[in-house]
């Protein structure tokens, strides 16, 4: 596991987004309904719309997913240069993924649907889980900030 000490922000999450991006097919981001959104998060859902692979509640998920830990939905997108693009141009530090302005804690997942970066930006929390011949790759990027 390798824990983020600080938000990243800046020219690191730019980075970090794709590095993600091109490591995980999936991104996840959830969408709480006792929270209030407001029209820049709902404008962002939207642009997301087309790039829309699933969408769970929260009870599908839990014990495989961090990100599924509240109520309303989880959504998931594919991982493409236009959702990098989205995702790079919409905030430009890790935590910043929190209502009301955006949808939350933007999670990247593997193949298999499993965790691959995972943040709770609320509680200033990330990191990524990688293990076996990946490990060396994320290492790698860690090092080039």
């Amino acid at each position: 596991m390798i824990r983020f000490e600080t938000n990243l922000s800046g020219t690191a999450y730019r980075r970090l987004i794709q590095y993600a991006a091109s490591r995980a097919p999936y991104f996840a981001l959830a969408d709480r309904e006792s929270l209030q959104r407001n029209e820049r998060c709902m404008s962002i859902l939207k642009r997301l719309e087309p790039f829309l692979v699933n969408v769970h509640v929260p009870h599908e998920l839990q014990g495989r997913n961090e990100i599924a830990y509240t109520d309303g939905y989880i959504y998931v997108y594919k991982c493409c240069e236009e959702t990098t693009a989205i995702l790079t141009e919409t905030a430009d530090c890790l935590y910043a993924w929190q209502h009301p302005d955006l949808p939350e804690d933007l999670c990247f997942w593997n193949s298999d649907g499993s965790d691959f970066l995972v943040t709770i930006a609320h509680e200033k929390i990330g990191y990524i889980l990688d293990g076996g011949e990946n490990s060396r790759n994320s290492d790698a990027f860690c090092r080039s900030w």
